[in-house]
């Protein structure tokens, strides 16, 4: 590979915190599982304080799937987690998509991490969330 290396350049948005504030996983007693599926609610607000400072709180749910024949998945459970993220004051694009995106897929790094952490050490051996996308179009005018 030839490939010359990238050129870095510092993020516009700086990690602040990344905090668990509850984490509660069951291993599943059984010989067999199913696929399970997996829930993600996201909210993000502006500091009232600090106008360049957001919070975003991720909750990912580890439930099983509907239907008289589905199997339990290996794990259940819900992470909650914050992010707590500034905005570099030379942005000049959208800090509230920025932290859409980029904040909810930072945090949600962290927790699949601490997810796959737990449970490399539990009864049903290790889970990795699946990649997701934060990604939205831009809303055109």
């Amino acid at each position: 590979m030839n490939e010359k290396p990238l050129q870095l350049k510092a993020s516009p948005l700086e990690v602040i915190a990344h905090e668990f504030l509850s984490m509660v996983i069951h291993a599943t007693p059984a010989e067999s599982f199913g696929t399970g599926d997996i829930q993600v609610q996201r909210q993000f607000h502006q500091d009232p304080e600090i106008p360049k400072r957001w919070v975003v709180l991720l909750i990912v749910e580890l439930v099983g799937e509907e239907g008289e024949d589905a199997k339990a998945p290996s794990y259940t459970g819900r992470v909650m987690a914050r992010g707590v993220y500034e905005v570099h004051e030379s942005y000049s694009g959208d800090p509230e998509r920025l932290i859409r995106i980029t904040g909810a897929s930072m945090l949600y790094g962290a927790i699949r991490e601490m997810i796959s952490t737990f449970t490399s050490r539990s009864a049903n051996g290790p889970v990795t969330l699946p990649s997701i996308s934060f990604y939205e179009e831009v809303e055109k005018e």
